[in-house]
């Protein structure tokens, strides 16, 4: 329901806040229009990424075969947004689900690690665009968690909640585009695990966990 919930904002705050760029130029066929020549690296937006975190995790979770990244599947939308301030910025909002890991804590106590996280920009700079390609940077907030589970469905989760600058950059053909993005998050939230609701709480010591990273990600748009 959670994640249902976080796809309809998604939705709502694209839509609701985004509008197509109508500045016409000359080209060689006649009067066109921004969209029609470079807008088409916007839109519907699908991702597969990788986290680096800046702090060893498999230290901190006492774990040897995690390794120091997670991977993540996205979805979401990236474009120019229009807002009421009369500021025009570039940015994006995603919905990113970590695919599971089954770790070992403590080389004795199985666990299996998953997180999500929602993005969105608050502002952004354009830094070069043209007909086939498009860069630029974006500012803005990203919130989710990080869960354990053990073999007793017993969880313990650790909220997050970050700032973060996102470099971008994309080739577009037609309708669809290419694109990769750098993320860089501090996380500012607590290192502490909580208990999740309807759960009993593991009775381990869990590290805290800081979730500042690296993410690097690669997908398509699809200009809609």
């Amino acid at each position: 329901m959670k994640i249902l919930a976080t796809i309809l904002f998604l939705l709502f705050a694209y839509f609701g806040h985004s509008q197509d760029i109508s500045e016409p130029i000359v080209s060689s066929k006649g009067i066109d229009t921004v969209d029609n020549i470079s807008e088409s690296f916007y839109g519907l937006a699908f991702l597969y990424g990788q986290k680096y975190f800046f702090d060893n995790i498999q230290n901190q979770l006492s774990n040897s075969n995690i390794g120091n990244f997670t991977n993540s599947i996205s979805i979401g939308f990236i474009g120019e947004t229009q807002t009421s301030f009369m500021y025009d910025y570039y940015g994006y909002y995603f919905f990113s689900y970590n695919l599971p890991k089954s770790i070992v804590m403590n080389d004795t106590l199985n666990q299996k690690l998953s997180a999500y996280d929602v993005r969105f920009s608050l502002a952004g700079q354009n830094i070069i665009k043209n007909r086939h390609f498009h860069f630029f940077l974006t500012e803005g907030l990203s919130f989710g968690r990080m869960k354990l589970v053990n073999d007793n469905n017993e969880k313990m989760k650790n909220p997050y909640f970050a700032p973060y600058i996102g470099l971008v950059s994309g080739l577009s053909f037609s309708q669809f585009s290419v694109l990769i993005i750098a993320q860089f998050d501090i996380d500012l939230s607590s290192t502490k695990w909580k208990k999740t609701f309807f759960s009993d709480m593991q009775e381990i010591d869990i590290p805290n966990v800081k979730q500042s990273g690296l993410n690097i990600s690669l997908g398509i748009t699809y200009k809609i």
